[in-house]
């Protein structure tokens, strides 16, 4: 007797459809995408150097994750910003979520900068702070913006 290839074929596709499988779903609250957040605030500076904005307040049993950060400046024509970064009471700032602000336009008073990060902080306030280097206080502004995601905090 002779077992062609498309007979072979057709009695793997009849076993296929005779066997039942079953699944048990799986609830996965820490899941980023099932709680993604996004927060921004204004930084109104009144002198040269820190300034600082309330972000967010992470609620209690909450762990933030934030992934990114974009600071978007605008100053006087003489005004500079170097740097923006993240911190809370349960998260020193560090390196890993400084991100620099250079001036994207010649001779203009505009400076922007974003970058991926990995800060963490557990319940608590999120402040931005953001350094203002040179300029006129009163006409200089920031704003800055973090994506990111709640879990629960682990135990």
């Amino acid at each position: 007797m002779k077992i062609t290839t498309a007979a072979i074929l057709l009695c793997a596709a009849a076993l296929a459809a005779q066997a039942q499988t079953f699944s048990t779903p799986v609830r996965n609250v820490n899941d980023p995408t099932h709680s993604p957040m996004t927060a921004s605030c204004t930084i109104q500076f009144s002198t040269i150097g820190l300034g600082t904005c309330p972000l967010y307040t992470v609620p209690a049993g909450k762990r933030l994750s934030v992934r990114e950060i974009a600071v978007t400046c605008s100053t006087d024509l003489t005004g500079s910003v170097s740097y923006g970064l993240l911190s809370s009471s349960t998260a020193a700032p560090s390196a890993e979520n400084l991100v620099a602000v250079p001036s994207n336009f010649p001779n203009a008073k505009w400076s922007a900068g974003a970058r991926q990060v990995f800060f963490q902080s557990l319940a608590g306030p999120v402040e931005a702070k953001v350094w203002l280097a040179a300029g006129v206080p009163s006409t200089s502004n920031c704003s800055v913006s973090i994506q990111g995601y709640l879990v629960d905090q682990q135990p």
